[in-house]
């Protein structure tokens, strides 16, 4: 009757040892799915933050590059009576109107970036005259801003001839040098001429 009573006994704790591990089992299959799930998640949620990344950049490039276009000189014209006395025009010559005015050589007071600086010296900003058609008479009236502006004019068109584009260089510089106001960008431009200019920018 022991014996029997024994064997009843390993036999009923063999159930509970095998209904024990089939629960551990259980829970780590659990635990390795929920594992694979926060993975995942975290893999869209990186995905997602890249993809926002991604926009924010084109649209910050669309951005300045509407800017830059909407900076670019423009002259109205009219077109002049080829002379018939009937009023028609006849395609080719062309006039300035009354209110297209001569661009005056003067400099911008405080550009914002350097995308509107550079276009300043290219093209000239608000009716002015480009920067870099100033005659020797003209720079010498606002010298002192001029050779200033100067040391960012010279590294973007460094950096040009190197062959980065305008917009490249400048974002380069950016890179370098932060999110700086021009005049702060400039003042470290000044500076690290002094030893051959930033190892980036050459």
């Amino acid at each position: 009757g022991r014996r029997g009573g024994r064997g009843q006994g390993s036999a009923s704790a063999d159930a509970v040892g095998g209904r024990g591990d089939e629960s551990g089992d259980l829970q780590m299959a659990l635990y390795a799915k929920v594992s694979a799930n926060e993975r995942r998640i975290v893999e869209l949620l990186n995905k997602q933050q890249e993809f926002h990344s991604s926009i924010n950049r084109r649209l910050g490039m669309l951005e300045r590059n509407v800017r830059r276009i909407a900076l670019q000189p423009a002259r109205r014209v009219v077109l002049e009576s080829d002379g018939d006395g009937d009023g028609r025009h006849d395609g080719i010559n062309h006039v300035q109107s009354r209110d297209a005015t001569p661009f005056a050589a003067s400099l911008s007071i405080r550009p914002r970036d350097l995308h509107i600086l550079w276009q300043e010296y290219q093209f000239g900003i608000g009716g002015r005259k480009a920067a870099k058609l100033f005659t020797r008479a003209e720079r010498s009236k606002m010298k002192t801003m001029y050779c200033k502006r100067k040391i960012a004019w010279d590294t973007i068109s460094r950096m040009i001839s190197s062959g980065y584009s305008a917009p490249q260089a400048i974002d380069k510089i950016y890179d370098v040098y932060g999110p700086l106001s021009v005049t702060a960008i400039i003042q470290k431009l000044r500076i690290d001429n002094k030893t051959g200019g930033h190892i980036e920018l050459r």
